[in-house]
């Protein structure tokens, strides 16, 4: 296999212009690449119009209709994805659009290993505007909801860069100066790069999020526990732990385990200054308590 990927490489790389498929060669058209299912393709308008049918409907009432007309459980999204921005007064974070979906896949091409810095900015540069660039942003428009589906468990090299982008000239323009003073502030001002990271941070977080590892960490917990001396003391690290929402999961685990709270202690640490402000307080919306167990609930409390 890897003889066979290196001899493809070399003919892609001595071959600069493909060849035209052959109308002789049945796979012809198939090595160059095909579409099975064909896009249906809307007017913006049409769109408006669609958009329009969904007006003040709730996730419930859509897939209530969609039960009615004989499609259950068609076009429901996994629970886990959620809202990275959430108003749990007015629920603003609610959209309806119409998906545009781009699909990233890992890449076998290496990595740009040891080079001078200069050297290196070319090639990042030449990699995101060519490899890696975002052709779908001519399709999108008004009503347009853009999907990006990743390559699971894989790093695509693409995935979160804009938004870093994005924070970066947030904080340029709010210092008023260029790229390159701006590298030399953010070096020298503690306070200017604690706002930087407040910036490209997003407090995605809900209780006991992962339920297997905090599953894990009551039988291990508990286990601890027993085994420790009378006024032993169980030591815990939650890193990140976010607005609070992961620290607090453990807790309620070890509580429903049987641990007693004066027997344990959980340490809290969050790159974001805000997140940890947030969690001091120890109040949750009600989007982060869904996944917690009913017995639980009543040690949760949430601001309305």
């Amino acid at each position: 296999m890897r003889a066979l990927s290196l001899g493809l490489t070399l003919l892609a790389a001595a071959t600069p212009h493909p060849e035209t498929p052959s109308a002789a060669d049945p796979a012809a058209a198939l090595r160059a690449g095909s579409g099975f299912i064909a896009t249906p393709v809307f007017s913006e308008e049409e769109d408006r119009r669609l958009l329009a049918l969904f007006d003040g409907l709730r996730v419930a009432d859509v897939t209530d209709g969609m039960d009615a007309v004989g499609l259950p459980n068609v076009g429901l999204m996994d629970p886990a994805i959620r809202p990275l921005w959430r108003d749990a007064k007015t629920f603003r974070h609610r959209f309806i659009g119409i998906a545009v979906t781009a699909r990233y896949v890992p890449t076998n091409r290496p990595q740009a290993g040891k080079r001078p810095t200069a050297e290196y900015d070319d090639w990042a540069g030449d990699w995101y505007e060519k490899l890696s660039a975002e052709p779908f942003e001519a399709l999108l428009r008004q009503g347009s909801a853009l999907i990006i589906d990743d390559a699971e468990r894989a790093d695509v090299g693409s995935i979160g860069s804009p938004s870093i982008e994005r924070a970066v000239q947030e904080r340029l323009s709010a210092c008023g100066v260029d790229r390159h003073v701006y590298w030399d502030r953010v070096h020298a001002s503690p306070a200017e790069l604690q706002a930087l990271i407040e910036a490209v941070v997003v407090p995605e977080t809900w209780f006991f999020r992962d339920r297997e590892a905090f599953a894990t960490l009551a039988s291990i917990g508990h286990e601890r526990w027993k085994r420790a001396p009378a006024d032993g003391m169980l030591r815990l690290l939650s890193l990140p732990s976010s607005t609070g929402e992961e620290p607090y999961s453990m807790a309620m685990a070890l509580v429903d385990a049987g641990v007693p709270a004066d027997r344990f202690r959980i340490d809290g640490v969050d790159v974001s200054a805000n997140a940890i402000a947030s969690a001091t307080g120890a109040i949750a919306t009600p989007m982060s308590v869904p996944l917690v167990p009913a017995l639980l609930k009543g040690l949760v409390a949430t601001s309305v």
